[in-house]
């Protein structure tokens, strides 16, 4: 198992370097088919406004289901939770774009050879080598430094799941929810919007470190920021929202994978 994902690291460092470090990768200077979005910023603030109501609405659902429920483990009541808040924000997104504001904002896409499918897999083999020496690094650094260095909680289900059950919710939330809703927020949303109203590196930056702190955990915010980064990059540079998603859940699944098996991830 390490020995094929040392195999995948390696092919995502040579996919880097073809695609984009390699002095013929780095001549190509092809247009972004991504299109600017022409929204006020008092029709982004209403997506803000919608993206959040849907989580708390969400996870307040979640909370009244859970109330009647017995039988149902601590851990198994958290996992719950955080799937309610998850598709209350998904549900936000849904219903921003239903709204006239949204509709009268949207414009014409370039069209694109690139296939989400082969896009978002090689982003995400191109992602893992960058993420995994960034997230060794950065752990050194809070050692050397004395901070805590603890898991995500996510990461403790998974590694203390009594029943398959509870295997599979997770395993969904992680590789499907996680992945749509929050590349629909943060590249969808705060990237498009914040790419052609900011410094290129502010835009790429602050949605990525979103990104990192929605997840409530110190040891992979570095690592995250960068996730985040290569997702927006992906994003204007295929202009298809579904190449990040697919990358974001090959990622996720390549964790639970590892988890699974056993593998300090």
């Amino acid at each position: 198992i390490v020995s094929f994902e040392l195999l995948l690291v390696l092919t995502g460092a040579t996919l880097l370097w073809q695609l984009a470090l390699s002095p013929t990768a780095r001549a190509k200077s092809a247009a972004s088919p991504l299109p600017r979005w022409e929204i006020p910023f008092s029709g982004f603030l209403l997506f803000l406004w919608c993206v959040l109501m849907g989580g708390v609405a969400g996870q307040f659902l979640a909370q009244q289901i859970l109330q009647r429920m017995t039988g149902v483990t601590p851990d198994t009541r958290l996992v719950m939770a955080s799937c309610g808040f998850q598709l209350g924000l998904l549900a936000g997104c849904l219903a921003f774009r239903r709204l006239p504001t949204a509709r009268a904002a949207e414009t014409a896409w370039m069209p694109t050879p690139h296939h989400p499918v082969i896009g978002g897999g090689v982003t995400f083999l191109i992602a893992l080598p960058l993420v995994m020496a960034l997230g060794l690094s950065w752990q050194y650094l809070l050692e050397k430094l004395g901070l805590p260095i603890e898991s995500q909680d996510i990461i403790a289900l998974f590694t203390q799941a009594e029943s398959p059950v509870e295997v599979v919710i997770l395993t969904v939330f992680a590789t499907v929810i996680a992945p749509i809703t929050e590349e629909l927020i943060f590249r969808a949303g705060l990237f498009r919007y914040a790419r052609n109203r900011l410094p290129r590196w502010a835009a790429l930056l602050l949605p990525a470190c979103f990104f990192a702190m929605l997840h409530l955990n110190l040891a992979s915010f570095a690592p995250l920021v960068v996730l985040g980064v290569l997702l927006s990059l992906a994003y204007e540079r295929t202009g298809r929202i579904f190449v990040p998603i697919i990358a974001h859940g090959l990622f996720n699944l390549n964790t639970v994978l590892l988890l699974l098996a056993g593998v300090n991830a």
